[in-house]
Formats: structure tokens, C-alpha cells, sequence
């Protein structure tokens, strides 16, 4: 039952014409949806805002730090929602937000170990965009 709550709470929250999110979710859709990138990743607290946020035009899926490295967040999440590998669809993008504290955050390092270099990398609103083409 909270699964199927949870899901029509963020559907709701997707598509409400009164949609307010606080933080730095709306400059980070802007730019993203303006710059063409449409799919990556971002801590748990920043990828649902912005997907909700840009009504689901970029799709930001939630990740950790697994040991170093990324991996797909599962609560309140699906594995299937994830490809077989991180990288395989390209371009992506991955928001590091510098000031995030929470245990699963992750760094710009733990990208770049399973990403490597990114193709490009951009400042926006507090938050490092990590973009592999």
C-alpha cells in the first residue's frame, strides 16, 4: 500500500499546476533541460525535485556512495527504473551537491572512479553538474 501511495503522491507532485520546491531543484532543471540533457543521476534529496520539478523532462534518478563508488538508490525506488550500467545512456549527467552531509552523499571522486573524466563539468546553484557525453 505505501508503494502504491508513495507513487501516486510523486505523480501528483510531478504534474500539480501549484508546484513549489524549495532548494536549488528549479535552476538545476533550467539548466539542464535548456543544455539537452534529459537523464542522470543525483543524491536522494535533489533527483526527485528535479524531475518533479521540470514535470518530468529531465529524469534525475537517485544514487549513493557504495564504497567508494556509485551505486542506484532502492528505497523508494525500483531497480528496474535503473539501465544494467550507470553509463550506458548517454549523454548523462550527475549533480554533486558539495554541501550535502547526508551518509550516502557522494563527491565529485566517487563519480569520476566509476565515470571517469567528465566531458564537461558546470557550477549551478550551489550544485557541480558532471556531464559524460
Amino acid at each position: 500500500i505505501f508503494g502504491s501511495l508513495l507513487g501516486a503522491n510523486a505523480y501528483a507532485l510531478a504534474f500539480s499546476p501549484n508546484l513549489r520546491v524549495d532548494g536549488n531543484a528549479p535552476e538545476l532543471a533550467g539548466w539542464l533541460e535548456n543544455h539537452g540533457l534529459r537523464f542522470g543521476y543525483a543524491q536522494y534529496w535533489t533527483a526527485g525535485p528535479i524531475t518533479a520539478v521540470s514535470r518530468g523532462k529531465v529524469e534525475a534518478l537517485a544514487v549513493i556512495a557504495d564504497e567508494g563508488r556509485l551505486a542506484p538508490y532502492l528505497s523508494n525506488s525500483r531497480r528496474d527504473w535503473y539501465p544494467a550500467s550507470l553509463d550506458s545512456r548517454r549523454p548523462f549527467f550527475v549533480v554533486v551537491d558539495a554541501t550535502d552531509d547526508h551518509a550516502e552523499a557522494f563527491k565529485s571522486s566517487d563519480v569520476q572512479a566509476l565515470f571517469g573524466s567528465p566531458s564537461e563539468s558546470v557550477d549551478i546553484a550551489g550544485s557541480k553538474i558532471e556531464i559524460y557525453r
